[in-house]
C-alpha cells in the first residue's frame, strides 16, 4: 500500500497517511494557513526531504536550549 507525506513548503509535515487523508488534510491547512505551499507525494519520493518538528517537541526543544530543563 503506498502511504503519502503532507509537504509545507517542501519539508514533511505529516508522514505516513492514506490518499484520502492526505487530501483532507491539505484542504483543511490550505484554507486555514493559505500563505504556506501545502502538497501531498507519496512517502517513495520523500526520502531526502527534512522532518518538521511539531509544535510540542519544539517547546521542549526550546526549553532545553534557554532554561536548562532535561
Amino acid at each position: 500500500m503506498t502511504t503519502y507525506a503532507l509537504l509545507e513548503n517542501g519539508s514533511i509535515h505529516t508522514s505516513d497517511l492514506n490518499l484520502k487523508d492526505a487530501n483532507e488534510m491539505l484542504e483543511r491547512h490550505a484554507r486555514i494557513f493559505d500563505t504556506i505551499n501545502w502538497e501531498i507525494a507519496p512517502m517513495s519520493e520523500c526520502k531526502n526531504r527534512e522532518k518538521l518538528l511539531g509544535y510540542l517537541e519544539r517547546q521542549r526543544q526550546n526549553a532545553i536550549r534557554y532554561h536548562s530543563i532535561k
